[in-house]
């Protein structure tokens, strides 16, 4: 009897083994495939691409800007305060961009056919909207640009679209006393050249205003840059000698234009070939050069990068010989 429970136990033992040997191999064999189907269908991956996206595109397409912009073309009978009552713009805001907008034009004068583009900003707690920007040309080729900022204060500029080069070749003789009123005042210049000057476009660096001097022709005369930031070509004054500009000073103060007038001299004495250029400051220069390359020639007043209105322009000198 012994050795019957002693047979059965060996082999009951024995058959355990083999069962979980082949629950073993059995999930071993299991885990590999559910593995490769895996690999090999990327659908059963949770977090794939697919399936977030949708999901991301649902919460971002609930989420609704405040601003809105809107180009309008312009109709005939319309004004400024009809096309925004369109918009229901509040009533404040309208009269803030007329009020801008009045500085430069009529805003009931629009140019039928061009666009006029603006932002408006929805607020939920508000009835009607704000405008952040208005944009509207008022000739061909110019624009008035309003911008509201951050603190909510209101600016405007004229913007320059397109930008049309003429020439025009002016002579004149110039009759008064200034020159003579000049000599009495120990200045001893034999040509000042004296204006008002503003600057009507905000280019930064690049704002500036030339006065040239002395022209021979187009590759000998002289010429003062009053760049806004001064380099080996900006802010010096210079000079055009049948070879590329050269630099006559290393001029390194700043111009420091804004929207206002400013106050323009230059004077120039050939005996000693001294070239002073006065900003505001009519008793310092803001710089000075000597040379006596050039003693006579024309001269004229402009800008490279920048566009200025020019006032009370006047030339003092003695009349050059005319003879070659």
């Amino acid at each position: 009897m012994s050795y019957l429970n002693r047979n059965y136990s060996e082999k009951a033992k024995y058959f355990l083994i083999t069962i979980v040997s082949l629950t073993i191999v059995l999930f071993f064999i299991i885990s590999y495939k559910n593995d490769k189907s895996v690999k090999d269908d990327k659908s059963n991956i949770l977090y794939e691409q697919t399936e977030v996206l949708p999901l991301k595109e649902f919460f971002f397409s609930k989420i609704k800007s405040p601003f809105k912009t809107v180009d309008y073309e312009i109709k005939s009978g319309d004004s400024i305060q009809k096309i925004l009552k369109k918009y229901e713009i509040k009533n404040n805001d309208i009269q803030i961009i007329i009020n801008k907008y009045k500085k430069y034009a009529n805003p009931n004068q629009l140019l039928v056919g061009n666009k006029i583009n603006f932002v408006i900003e929805k607020k939920l707690s508000e009835k009607y909207n704000s405008i952040t920007y208005f944009f509207v040309p008022i000739t061909k080729s110019t624009s008035i640009e309003i911008t509201r900022d951050e603190d909510g204060e209101v600016t405007s500029n004229k913007v320059i679209t397109k930008i049309y080069k003429r020439k025009v070749l002016t002579e004149n003789v110039i009759k008064n006393s200034l020159y003579a009123s000049a000599l009495k005042a120990k200045v001893n210049p034999e040509t000042i050249i004296e204006f008002d000057v503003k600057s009507t476009l905000d280019t930064g660096n690049h704002r500036d205003c030339c006065v040239f001097f002395q022209y021979q022709d187009p590759e000998h005369f002289y010429y003062v840059h009053l760049g806004a930031k001064p380099d080996p070509h900006s802010g010096q004054i210079m000079i055009v000698d049948g070879a590329p500009r050269r630099a006559l000073t290393t001029n390194k103060n700043p111009v420091p234009w804004d929207d206002q007038w400013h106050h323009v001299r230059l004077e120039r004495d050939t005996a000693s070939g001294k070239i002073a250029v006065f900003f505001d400051n009519m008793k310092t220069p803001l710089m000075e050069a000597h040379d006596k390359t050039f003693t006579s020639g024309r001269v004229g007043i402009g800008s490279f990068d920048d566009m200025n209105d020019f006032s009370r322009v006047k030339i003092y000198g003695q009349r050059a010989s005319t003879e070659r």
